[in-house]
């Protein structure tokens, strides 16, 4: 489930660096939790090439990662913006994280 989760996050960043192709098939296969045999059928095309297509798109989602550091990123301004609302009283300033928040995730 952590694996499914992690993906997701990687897709919301750097889905637009995959092929049209590729895109689709992680979606359906990482947000709408369709089988391999599914996408096989929805696609046309065989279940190990929607096995190696995600193996691929897993691998290249990854490197990304390891490169940008994107989500990364975003984690530890999520912790530090929480860290900065458990301090806080002012609804100003929670009112302003609020914001950063909806604008960033």
């Amino acid at each position: 489930m952590q694996d499914k989760i992690h993906m997701n996050e990687l897709l919301d960043f750097y889905s637009e660096l995959l092929t049209e192709n590729q895109r689709d098939i992680c979606k359906m296969y990482y947000r709408y939790d369709l089988s391999l045999s599914e996408i096989a059928i929805e696609e046309h095309i065989s279940r190990s090439a929607v096995y190696d297509t995600v193996n691929r798109c897993q691998k290249e989602l990854e490197r990304y990662e390891s490169i940008l550091e994107l989500a990364e990123k975003a984690e530890k301004r999520r912790e530090y913006l929480n860290a900065v609302k458990d301090r806080t009283n002012d609804n100003e300033i929670i009112e302003l994280i609020n914001k950063i928040e909806h604008l960033e995730f």
